[in-house]
């Protein structure tokens, strides 16, 4: 049988009401056990500014810094272990280094599949049903986006936003089936094959880009309207400056979205 939201009692937008946010994990790798992966100073600055922003969104924010692929996977199981019922969602970020579809932890590479999959539905069922946010800031190969010259009147990036009406009002509690891998979302800086990047001083372009959209419009736009503006900023407002092959070199982010309702972080 299938089920219409618009037709049936199932909300449309997710249940943001819970008497807490969440968990919010950060993993800043700053260091790493190969000495052909540099240091990233931006990685602190972008850790702080994400930090504040998620605080901001009334998540519990913890920062694990410079973590073997082993403690990662140990803070994971432990975590989705936990009871998440009285939660909203969880988030959980990477700021690393990486390379195609893997990333670096201290010592190794993994995928996001060795992370997400501690969360679905059969493994963490009290976050059943509710969002589960990764976002990760990396670098995903070597390719340079050189960009384009292009033309506008300037309706695609001034036009007025408009706030999504909500949709409000009590349900009866309605048992149905979803698929273990619904209500995922995964973030990415980049693109499959290019660099990230980042201002030693300021941070990412992503980071810097979704911190802004956060603090501005976290609690007035669902959450793949703020990405969208997210990938508007990172690919319009920033270019690289160097006097080498890497001058006036563009990026653009990305998220694959499992969502099934609307994901709007409403003001506790």
């Amino acid at each position: 049988m299938e089920l219409n939201p618009r037709d049936s009692k199932i909300k449309t937008h997710y249940n943001m009401t819970h008497k807490k946010r969440g968990r919010a994990l950060i993993f800043n790798n700053q260091h790493f056990d190969d000495p052909s992966l540099k240091k990233r100073p931006a990685s602190n600055v972008d850790c702080e500014n994400l930090k504040v922003a998620l605080t901001n969104l009334n998540f519990k924010v913890t920062v694990h810094s410079n973590c073997t692929f082993k403690e990662i996977q140990n803070i994971l199981v432990k975590v989705a272990g936990k009871d998440h019922s009285d939660c909203d969602c969880i988030w959980i970020t990477f700021i690393t280094q990486g390379k195609n579809d893997h990333f670096f932890a201290k010592d190794r590479l993994f995928n996001i599949e060795m992370v997400w999959s501690h969360f679905t539905g059969d493994k963490c069922p009290t976050l059943a049903g509710k969002p589960k946010i990764f976002v990760i800031q990396s670098n995903r190969g070597s390719k340079l986006d050189h960009g384009m010259l292009t033309q506008t009147d300037g309706n695609c990036i001034s036009q007025k936003r408009r706030r999504l009406d909500e949709i409000d009002g009590n349900e009866d509690y309605i048992k149905y089936k979803i698929p273990v891998h619904s209500d995922f979302l995964v973030a990415y800086s980049t693109i499959i094959g290019f660099e990230s990047w980042a201002d030693s001083v300021k941070g990412s372009w992503f980071i810097q880009s979704l911190c802004r959209e956060l603090k501005d419009y976290g609690t007035t736009y669902d959450l793949l309207k703020l990405l969208t503006f997210v990938n508007q900023k990172v690919a319009i407002d920033f270019e690289s400056e160097n006097s080498n092959k890497y001058h006036r070199k563009k990026q653009i982010s990305c998220f694959n979205s499992m969502l099934t309702r609307i994901l709007l972080f409403r003001d506790k």
